[in-house]
């Protein structure tokens, strides 16, 4: 810290004084450069010192801006023959799973002994999954994922981001076009249950029809009724079993 001024206990002799750096030039430098300032310094000798001889640092590097990654299939418009969803919806999926494909630390390959020419496997983070990552399956033509999104739509940023990465981009749609086009999955999944039955009362029963009040109940709500004729056998034991 004698260099830039800012130790009380030790500072530059007056042969190598001009060698001091400002704190502002300092703080201002890589902390790569300050190590090489440093190992400069020392290196220099007392004659070379004598004679004024200044300190170089090399530039620092210009950070480049990382290449984003892209698609190399329109999605947008190349979902919509496949899938059921909005197109907003469809804009959402294909903006999430471009982030996800620009993200080096989201996507790892899971170790396997075997099958590795027929699928891979894939850990992928997933906000929406308990442990936050789902298991992704890489085959020749497509891609499946374990995440519920990708059961409703099948076309879930996941399955999207690793067909591109193992360049079968392209297959994975073809393989989708040919699956049976579902419908938006249903907010209850319930059966609509027969009407003429009675409905109970409850959050638990879907059921609206009531039976009116001014309608005559059923008096026997049986069909048939078989009698049993053999006698019934009741036997004790005794506490003294052998």
């Amino acid at each position: 810290m004698a260099i830039c001024g800012l130790c009380a206990e030790y500072e530059l002799a007056d042969v190598v004084a001009h060698l001091a750096v400002p704190p502002e030039e300092w703080f201002k430098m890589s902390a790569v450069q300050r190590v090489e300032y440093v190992q400069k310094f020392n290196q220099m000798t007392v004659e070379e010192s004598m004679r004024g001889k200044s300190i170089t640092v090399s530039k620092a590097p210009s950070a480049k801006p990382e290449d984003v990654r892209e698609f190399s299939i329109d999605l947008n418009s190349s979902l919509q023959p496949v899938s059921a969803c909005s197109a907003g919806l469809i804009r959402t999926i294909v903006k999430e799973a471009q982030n996800l494909l620009n993200c080096n630390t989201a996507i790892q390959q899971m170790p396997s002994l075997g099958g590795a020419d027929k699928w891979k496997k894939y850990l992928v983070a997933a906000k929406t999954c308990k442990k936050g990552m789902c298991e992704c399956i890489v085959y020749r033509d497509h891609s499946t994922c374990t995440c519920q999104c990708f059961k409703n739509n099948r076309n879930w940023k996941h399955s999207l981001c690793l067909s591109e990465i193992e360049d079968i981009l392209k297959e994975h749609l073809d393989y989708l076009s040919r699956l049976p086009r579902s419908s938006l999955p249903s907010k209850s999944n319930l059966v609509e249950p027969t009407k003429d039955t009675q409905g109970k009362k409850g959050g638990a029963h879907k059921n609206p029809w009531r039976p009116s009040r001014g309608g005559t109940a059923q008096k026997d709500p049986f069909t048939e009724i078989h009698h049993n004729n053999q006698p019934f056998v009741v036997g004790f034991l005794d506490d003294q079993v052998e």
